[in-house]
């Protein structure tokens, strides 16, 4: 498919409002590795994914971790091992969560406090809370230049322009399951609102917040 980086980036965002806090991806960089890169790094420090390479590459964290090669080869439109291919997408997330990290989070607070659960009796077409998430969906969309399509209030459809033989399709659901008050209880008695994130540490709370 033929796209430019801003709208893969701008695709990225999207996917990031719906996992703003992510477990360590399959790749060579490890857990502890990508929290000092995120700890050495702040949104206003970057400007797009080349200049954070740069930057990297120049950092003791690159030394360190040994992903000079890697970065050094893409920079230089080199091809890559699929070693490199891993560490450059592991660094691309990383990037992204620290360029779109907080306007992720602020996009999954507002989702989250729409309570799409489904009612009896009641399709999700004409829930007004399935009505509002699909408003919300369109205005995100809008906002990133991407094409949207609602499909009889049933399917929310997100695409970018593009050619090519292969179409690839990530599928989500906009709905969540009843909640369970006594199941939103911590350890210490804190109660929770299943629909008001709540972030403590590095942990996310919020019906729907993983998925």
């Amino acid at each position: 498919m033929d796209f430019s980086l801003k709208q893969l980036a701008a695709a990225t965002l999207m996917m990031a409002s719906l996992t703003a806090f992510t477990p360590a991806a399959m790749a060579n960089i490890t857990p502890q590795q990508s929290a000092l890169i995120l700890k050495s790094f702040s949104d206003k420090s970057v400007t797009d994914f080349r200049q954070f390479l740069t930057s990297l590459a120049k950092s003791d964290l690159a030394k360190t971790d040994d992903l000079g090669p890697a970065i050094n080869a893409f920079l230089d439109n080199k091809t890559l091992s699929a070693e490199q291919q891993n560490e450059i997408y592991r660094l691309l997330g990383l990037y992204t969560r620290i360029k779109y990290g907080s306007a992720a989070t602020q996009t999954l607070i507002e989702l989250v406090a729409i309570p799409t659960v489904n009612v009896e009796g009641v399709p999700s077409y004409k829930n007004p809370e399935f009505i509002k998430i699909g408003d919300k969906i369109r205005d995100l969309a809008k906002a990133f230049n991407l094409n949207y399509r609602n499909v009889d209030g049933r399917v929310y459809e997100i695409s970018l322009e593009g050619k090519g033989d292969e179409v690839v399709g990530i599928h989500a659901h906009a709905d969540v399951v009843p909640v369970s008050p006594e199941n939103w209880v911590l350890k210490d008695g804190t109660r929770l609102d299943p629909f008001k994130v709540t972030l403590i540490g590095d942990r996310m709370y919020g019906r729907g917040t993983e998925d």
